[in-house]
Order: structure tokens, then sequence, then C-alpha cells
């Protein structure tokens, strides 16, 4: 089982976001437009925590580099976002990250400027914790809130 996870993304024009992965539970922390994207902690039993840690396996993440960039691949960029990602389970340890630049699908080793390897270490984790689900929750409860003022 994961002993623990975080993942965060930052975006130089908006706000950032932080999973994190404590105490049998996915925390949440959001700012500017993720400020309240979720607003309350979601269960992670064991099963679903494992069911991640396949997701991470295949994903090969415990070779990630902490250091991807765009100037890697001979390109600058000036805004976008950047990245972190660390996990632990077994004495196995991930600590990766990147700046506008992912691990690439045909080798994790090399940087490519399309998030696509990335991307599926976020729908994985929305997959295996049914995140989606408490987004809607919470929108659905924002929703009440603004019907009760008005």
């Amino acid at each position: 089982m994961i002993e623990t996870f975080t993942l965060n993304e930052r975006f130089a024009l908006g706000g950032e976001y932080t999973w994190r992965l404590k105490d049998g539970e996915i925390r949440f922390r959001g700012s500017r437009q993720f400020a309240s994207l979720v607003n309350q902690r979601i269960p992670a039993p064991e099963q679903q925590v494992d069911a991640f840690r396949d997701a991470l396996d295949l994903l090969d993440v415990w070779s990630w580099r902490n250091d991807y960039g765009p100037e890697d691949v001979g390109y600058a960029v000036l805004d976008g976002s950047a990245w972190t990602f660390e996990a632990a389970y077994a004495g196995r340890q991930c600590k990766c990250g990147g700046a506008n630049g992912y691990p690439s699908f045909a080798d994790a080793s090399k940087t490519t400027t399309d998030p696509g390897r990335f991307a599926c270490l976020v729908a994985a984790m929305y997959a295996c914790f049914s995140i989606d689900a408490y987004i809607h929750i919470a929108a659905h409860q924002r929703q009440r809130e603004v019907e009760n003022r008005g």
C-alpha cells in the first residue's frame, strides 16, 4: 500500500492545487480557481490506494526525473505550469517534477512539452479515488448556497 503521495500543480496565470494522501484519506488544497473544487476529505480505502499504486507502476513514475523543462527540447516557455509528484511505498520513493516539461511516453528519462504522461497520472488518481464525484458534490453544494442566498 502507498504510504503517502502528494501531487501539486501551479499555474503561472492562475491558481494552484495539491492532492495529498495522508492517514487513509485524500486531502485537497487549492487556490484561486481551484479554491472550492473539493470541500471535504476523500476516504482512501486500501483497495483504491492499491489500484493507484498499480497505475503508478504502469506509468513507471519511479523512473521519472525531478527536472523536466522545455529547454531540454529547445523551447522557452515563460508562463504555463510547474508540477511535482512524490510518493513512497514499500521502500520505494518517487520525487519528480518539472516546469512546462514532462516525461515522454516513449522514454520517461526524456523530456517533452506534451503533458500526456503526466495527464495519465492525474487521470489515474481521479479514477482510482472517484474524485469527479467529490467535485460534483462540492459544485452542487455551492449552487445550493447561491440559491439559498437569492
